[in-house]
């Protein structure tokens, strides 16, 4: 996490109040980018630029709690990662448990993923991820919905702040 989501987390503030959508399973590669396409479709829709600023980082949360520094992003640059299964790859971090993250200026909702190296799990070959959507109301709802189209996926919602104290590194 950043500073400013660590302490939203621990005083359980925006996007850590409600809920979290989390991939019970890994995902193979390529269902996971269509997952990401949709849910930055719909963030770029709710939550253009000339609204929030949106921000990205690498969250080190599950891995061991270290905390980064956010930078600026724009949802072109998000799409850009999107534009293949490679692209995605080699977006990853590249080191155990640590999610690629954005949110917005607003708080309003926190999106992760993580992509696990090319037959890194021995149950799983080829390329695996999962990811984890934090938010409430109408964007809870609406990816719930953007999600039915995934059968044969599962997730689970879970209280947010209950997630990431499980989840702690």
């Amino acid at each position: 996490m950043d500073r400013i989501l660590e302490i939203a987390w621990k005083q359980q503030e925006k996007p850590f109040h409600a809920e979290t959508i989390v991939s019970d399973d890994l995902i193979s590669i390529s269902t996971l980018r269509q997952i990401l396409i949709s849910i930055v479709g719909h963030c770029e829709l709710y939550y253009p630029s000339d609204y929030c600023a949106l921000y990205k980082f690498d969250d080190w949360h599950e891995h061991d709690g270290y905390l980064t520094d956010s930078d600026l992003i724009t949802f072109h640059d998000l799409r850009s990662v999107l534009e293949s299964d490679e692209s995605l790859y080699q977006s990853r971090h590249q080191d155990c448990d640590v999610y690629r993250a954005f949110y917005p200026d607003s708080l309003d909702f926190l999106c992760r993923y993580d992509i696990l190296d090319e037959n890194e799990d021995e149950e799983y070959p080829g390329i695996w991820g999962s990811f984890s959507f934090s938010g409430y109301g109408f964007d809870l709802r609406e990816i719930t919905k953007r999600l039915r189209d995934y059968s044969n996926v599962t997730f689970s919602q879970q209280n947010s702040k209950e997630y990431f104290d499980k989840t702690y590194g």
